[in-house]
């Protein structure tokens, strides 16, 4: 053994370059894009949208996994993007009956005693109505909500028959009839 020392450092020393090359190799092809994702995915949870450019080395997992990605934090951004202007939609359909509220409101409290009865039943009347329109937003949004965080589980059966007479009556007008015929097994 001592005779082949030089053989066996050699060896040792081209084994431990090959492992150092291999190590290299896998870090450029995976570990940096991987790293590189990772950065990305912070910045979209930040609300920012860096998308990090396709790694030099092509391997087909991660390829796959940087293709994911944007398809995720597209959806984000999409996501995000709509629930702003639904945000912002909310906002003007809430600020309207409010205000009529606080404009029927403060003319009650300034001018009550000089107003007469009708008048004063007017406003009244102005507010009750926006104040059931407030009501009816926020009832639909709750059903939003509901509807949002419900998952569908393949048994749940809706009410067909009184789903159908609800359409029938708002449709419904002096010279326009809607005659149902639903079956009771429906």
């Amino acid at each position: 053994m001592a005779e082949d020392w030089g053989k066996i450092s050699i060896a040792v020393l081209a084994i431990f370059i090959t492992l150092l090359f291999l190590t290299a190799l896998l870090a450029r092809t995976i570990v940096r894009p991987i790293e590189r994702l990772s950065a990305a995915t912070r910045a979209v949870a930040a609300g920012r949208s860096d998308f990090p450019a396709d790694p030099s080395l092509r391997v087909i997992e991660v390829e796959t996994l940087y293709g994911e990605f944007r398809g995720m934090a597209e959806g984000i951004r999409r996501r995000s993007r709509y629930l702003r202007d639904f945000a912002a939609s909310l906002s003007h359909e809430f600020k309207t009956p409010l205000a009529g509220i606080t404009g029927g409101l403060e003319l009650i409290g300034d001018h009550g005693e000089t107003m007469s009865a009708e008048e004063r039943e007017r406003f009244l009347a102005n507010m009750r109505a926006d104040a059931d329109r407030l009501t009816r937003l926020t009832g639909r949004l709750m059903e939003l909500a509901k509807a949002d965080m419900r998952e569908p589980d393949g048994s749940a059966r809706a009410p067909v028959a009184a789903t159908l007479a609800a359409l029938a009556d708002g449709h419904r007008e002096a010279d326009f009839a809607v005659a149902l015929d639903v079956p009771p097994t429906l």
